[in-house]
């Protein structure tokens, strides 16, 4: 399902056949059907989440909408190992909207605001100046740790 019906339209990610072997059978996940387990997080309460943690720290929470913008407009390269792999792959899931069912119902306003900051993104838009509150390059920030 694309979110852009133009010629940027991305679409789900979808697993690889080889990753399927891995995954656990369905009959684990029948007591829940489709419904979420009442323990997972939704994609905008982990948002929401991560902005406290950034204000906690004395940083603007917009700076976690820019990082969406930066990753969509510079994706991480996977070619440094398999620790790097991994946290890039980690990274790239949490910091991009559009690439999963994580958001509720209910909150529709903040996946159109993180979606619309990673379309800005992977449309060359300029992050730095779409977030102006926002001093701190994350992403950079965190590319330069890994």
């Amino acid at each position: 399902m694309a979110i852009w019906e133009d010629e940027f339209a991305r679409g789900k990610r979808e697993l690889h056949n080889s990753t399927q072997k891995y995954l656990i059978s369905n009959d684990l996940e029948s007591g829940y059907g489709n419904a979420r387990h009442p323990n997972d997080m939704t994609a905008g309460e982990l948002y929401l989440a991560m902005e406290n943690l950034l204000e906690a720290n004395g940083i603007d929470k917009t700076c976690l909408m820019r990082s969406v913008c930066e990753l969509a407009h510079h994706p991480i390269s996977e070619d440094h190992g398999y620790s790097f792999h991994l946290l890039a792959k980690l990274l790239t899931f949490i910091l991009t909207p559009s690439q999963h069912d994580g958001f509720d119902e209910n909150e529709k306003e903040c996946r159109d605001r993180y979606e619309h900051a990673e379309q800005v993104g992977f449309l060359s838009g300029n992050c730095e100046q779409m977030f102006p509150y926002c001093e701190v390059n994350l992403l950079e920030s965190i590319t330069k740790f890994i």
